[in-house]
């Protein structure tokens, strides 16, 4: 159109300045009543003049025209859309391309874009989804994707040039309001993760058919309404309390427990003190016992082998030696005089 647009402009003003030229709108007043026979008119020669440079720019206008119109330089990363008053007609790639004049491309990046879900400059607007409780939860979101080069003529005629924001943008707010009313606002940062698999695994899997493919889909921050926030902190706060409170009951179980094994220990040390003395008194009594049976035993043997050496000779002999320097013996009435020295002398050999 803008080809078609500049050619008549250049067209029209050209034929506009001939026929101007011709009509004697460059005309020349004359400057003398006399005119000699055989003098060209300057009038004639300055409307030739004229008549020439229009048409000179009307064929270098429309050359240039043309090959500007006609050349389309291609980004890395991009292809074009051709189409012909309004009706597409084919594609061309990266790199200088040229086309005919009157036709139009379109340029689609088909590298890999981000989308941003959030209320931040540029952004598409944070995504709020209802709990299983109905409590909203608020999710900033990037979103990278790609569209496949083969699909960008389908995707121009079926939907437009502005296919990524009537596919994407919804699908992406709907698969989320389906996967968070299955869970309790609070488990919502929990299960970031489950949730963005699930997001993303139906994002793509909607996507495919339009040859849109989710590169990448990432939860940057989830927040809540003003006053749940803040029942969420007072139950922290509640919780961390309460944790400290067990915490403290616990030390003190702990110091009671280690007490009470203390004191076991100590008193099985006394016991097993107790068990050892006594065992060694017994062993002690034991030892003094076995030595007196030892030395009963020794004694009762030495007098057993003593009584074994006696003789009634000997024991005589030993009483003799008992009476060594006794002159004067008395005796009670009646009573034996074991050391006879007749009865002695009588057993002497």
């Amino acid at each position: 159109m803008v080809w078609i647009l500049g050619e008549l402009i250049i067209i029209g003003l050209g034929i506009m300045v001939i026929v101007a030229a011709m009509l004697g709108a460059f005309r020349i007043a004359a400057r003398s009543q006399f005119v000699m026979v055989g003098d060209a008119d300057p009038s004639k020669n300055l409307a030739a003049i004229v008549i020439g440079i229009a048409v000179a720019v009307m064929f270098f206008g429309s050359i240039g025209l043309t090959l500007v119109s006609s050349y389309h330089p291609i980004p890395a990363g991009q292809v074009a859309v051709v189409s012909e008053f309004g009706k597409i007609v084919g594609q061309i790639g990266e790199g200088p391309q040229f086309i005919a004049p009157w036709r139009e491309a379109t340029r689609v990046d088909i590298k890999v874009q981000r989308a941003s879900f959030s209320n931040g400059a540029g952004g598409l607007g944070a995504i709020a989804a209802a709990s299983a409780e109905t409590q909203n939860v608020f999710f900033n979101v990037t979103l990278n994707w790609q569209v496949s080069p083969d699909a960008v003529q389908g995707l121009m005629r079926t939907v437009g040039p502005d296919f990524f924001s009537v596919l994407v943008p919804t699908r992406v707010r709907q698969f989320f309001k389906a996967e968070v009313v299955k869970f309790n606002a609070v488990d919502a940062t929990r299960l970031r993760e489950e949730i963005r698999v699930a997001v993303s695994a139906a994002l793509a899997q909607d996507l495919e058919d339009f040859s849109i493919t989710v590169v990448a889909l990432q939860i940057d921050d989830i927040s809540y309404e003003t006053a749940f926030e803040q029942s969420i902190e007072a139950k922290q706060v509640a919780s961390q309390d309460a944790l400290r409170a067990q915490e403290v009951v616990a030390q003190r179980e702990a110091e009671a427990l280690q007490a009470e094994a203390s004191a076991r220990g100590e008193a099985a040390a006394q016991i097993a003190r107790a068990q050892g003395a006594r065992e060694s008194r017994i062993l002690e009594a034991e030892a003094e016992a076995q030595s007196l049976i030892l030395e009963g035993t020794a004694k009762a043997q030495a007098n057993r082998e003593i009584a074994a050496s006696l003789t009634p000779a000997l024991i005589q002999f030993e009483a003799l030696k008992q009476l060594d320097g006794v002159q004067i013996a008395l005796l009670p009435a009646g009573s034996n005089f074991l050391l006879d020295p007749s009865n002695i002398l009588r057993t002497a050999p």
